[in-house]
């Protein structure tokens, strides 16, 4: 793990020198509005928290079953 680490950190260390703070660029070609939802609720089990994540309001075309496929995480 450390070393996947610091290859991880390295690699980004090299990003930023060629191509200087890429991060505004990248948070500005995020969609600003999805048509996904995701709402959070808590459920106590024995004492125990536990996050329950549920997904609503899918567009239209139903291509809820798609969202992992493409920019999944962005629309999250």
């Amino acid at each position: 793990m450390g070393v996947d680490y610091r290859d991880a950190r390295m690699g980004m260390a090299e990003a930023n020198f060629a191509a200087g703070d890429f991060s505004r660029a990248v948070i500005d070609h995020v969609a600003v509005c999805s048509p996904v939802r995701m709402t959070t609720t808590n459920d106590n089990i024995a004492g125990v928290h536990l996050p329950i994540f549920k997904l609503k309001d899918i567009d239209e075309a139903g291509d809820g079953n798609l969202l992992g496929l493409s920019m999944g995480g962005q629309s999250i």
